[in-house]
Parts: structure tokens; sequence; C-alpha cells
């Protein structure tokens, strides 16, 4: 295995801490380290968590647990506001009909919703992605006509760009690009991917490693272990992955080190998709039985920890903006 000049860097710091505990006397603390391998990683800023912004209004996007309908919760404050215009459905099917979306989005570009998670929404807001009961992708335009993305079914939508669809296939190594009105792309040969974010692939691996694939480069990253169960439930806004396992939330640093956000202690575990903005992290915390103490929306932040915005029972679908 071949390591680039960053990971080279690593080890003279790292030699360099253990001669200066040695004169001192003093304990050294270590931890993981990212393992870089592939040598074609070129040089970058570390990422790392920003600053929380100052305080200001805005609101967050949830939707029911039914994903039928949604609406915004204000921040800071938490007041629950239903808008009715959520109520909307895949193409084909009844607006509010309970347990036929995957999810809901509010699309700000065009100042609507959508019946599909986030990461099935093109950044540009104008196209929104979804694979029907066979497995074929299908693209919508909000408010215009829909088309197969892909022309048979077995695929599992991972992302929607503006240009097309990231997507896998069932029990089947690697991830493909499908452009929208072209034909399926395959981009990596080996992994399995669960996310994209910001021009790369994440995965976590039967050995519980979480890594990256950075799809301008091919350079892979290994960002840490953890549970083989474990799940990549979004990114910091820096682009460190948010990770679930077993109720814990943690965000993983690039230098191998981690970040609990929730602890998942006792009935109360993160329980779905993590957002962050300029003001810090928002996820959701479930328990054994609904409506249980503690459940709700959670806003995260380095100086405060995890904080209570509002007890309602929802799902969290987005930044707060």
């Amino acid at each position: 295995m071949t390591y680039n000049m960053r990971a080279g860097r690593r080890v003279c710091i790292a030699a360099l801490l253990v001669l200066l505990a040695a004169c001192s006397g003093a304990p050294l603390a270590t931890g993981p380290v990212a393992v870089v391998v592939s040598p074609t990683r070129t040089e970058s800023p570390a990422r790392s968590s920003p600053p929380p912004a100052a305080q200001t209004t805005c609101r967050v996007p949830f939707s029911v647990i039914s994903e039928a309908s949604g609406g915004f919760i204000t921040y800071p404050g938490g007041q629950r506001q239903d808008d009715p215009s959520s109520v909307v459905a895949l193409p084909g099917y009844t607006p509010g009909q309970i347990g036929v979306n995957p999810g809901l989005a509010y699309d700000r570009a065009l100042g609507r919703w959508v019946p599909v998670p986030p990461e099935w929404l093109a950044p540009g807001g104008l196209t929104y992605a979804y694979a029907d009961f066979t497995g074929t992708i299908r693209a919508v335009t909000p408010g215009g006509g829909s088309e197969d993305v892909t022309a048979d079914g077995g695929w599992e939508l991972i992302s929607t760009a503006d240009t097309g669809v990231y997507a896998a296939r069932p029990n089947v190594a690697g991830a493909w690009f499908v452009p929208f009105g072209g034909v399926p792309q395959q981009i990596v040969d080996r992994g399995s991917w669960q996310r994209y974010f910001n021009g790369v692939l994440w995965g976590i691996d039967g050995s519980g490693q979480v890594f990256e694939h950075d799809l301008t480069s091919g350079a892979e990253t290994v960002w840490g272990t953890v549970n083989s169960v474990s799940n990549l439930v979004g990114f910091s806004a820096s682009g460190e992955p948010l990770v679930v396992t077993g109720g814990r939330l943690a965000m993983l640093h690039y230098d191998g080190s981690a970040t609990t956000l929730w602890p998942g202690n006792g009935d109360l575990g993160e329980g779905g998709r993590a957002y962050a903005d300029a003001t810090g992290v928002w996820f959701e915390v479930d328990g054994t039985r609904i409506g249980e103490p503690g459940t709700g929306i959670y806003h995260w932040t380095a100086d405060k920890g995890a904080q209570l915005i509002t007890s309602e029972v929802v799902h969290v679908m987005g930044g707060c903006a």
C-alpha cells in the first residue's frame, strides 16, 4: 500500500509527539488514524466543523411519520407550522396517501415540496428522481413531466445531480452515473456505496471501515472503523461524515478521531437523517415509545452540544434556512 505526503507528515508528527512525551514524562493520547489508500489524493485543507453562526430566525423542514405531509419548525423557538402545500405524492399516487412517499423535501429553489428525501432532489431544485417498485429510476420535473432514467429495473438510487443520478445494483459491487437521456456509466467497480456528497461517494464495508471515493481524483480514504451495521446519515457543513451506530450519532474527523453528537444511551437513539448548516447540525431522536420524554428534533453545536428544539414527533428533512 502506498501513502501520500499527508500520511507521511502524520508519521513524522506522531514520532515528534512521542519524543516530546518521553522528555516531559506526560502520557501520550493516541487514536485511530485515517489511512489514505490511494497515492493520487491531492492536498486539501483539513475539514473541520465551522464555528456556529450568529443566531438568526430560520425554518427547518420536517415530514410527519407517514411522509404524507410536513411543514416547518421555527428556530429559535421550536414552533411547529404545518404546511398544506406539503401534501404531495409521486406521479400516479394520491397526495396525502399514507405510506407511498419515500420521503419529503422542501425545494427552496422553487418554493415547493417534493415527495422524496432531500438527497434525491437535484441541487439546482429543478428535478427529483425516485426508483419505482421494479427498481426503474424515474426523473420528475416539479410541476412538469416525468421520464425513465434507466431502461430497466433492479437499480438502487443513491443521489440525484442536476445532470443525472448516482445509482447502484443490489448485491453488485460498484456504482454508476446515469445521465438524463443517456446510458449508465460505471464510475466505481468495487465496494458498496450508501451516499454521495460534494463529488465523493461514501460507504461502510463489511469490517466497519468508513471510506470515501473521490470521483475527481479516484483517491480512496478510510476515515475510521465503526460497527458494520452503522449508517451514514449525513455530513457536517465541512464534509465530515455523520454516522449512527446503535442510536449513537458521531461526527468522524479526518485525523481518525470522532465527536459524539448524541450518545444513544437508554431508550433514546438518533433515529433518522442528519443535516448541517451554518448554525450547527440538526437531527431527530426517537424513543422506544412514541412521544417518550426526550424525543424530538435536536440542534447540535460545538459549544453547546445537543439541545432539544421541539418535542414534536416528526422527521427532520433539511437544514435551517
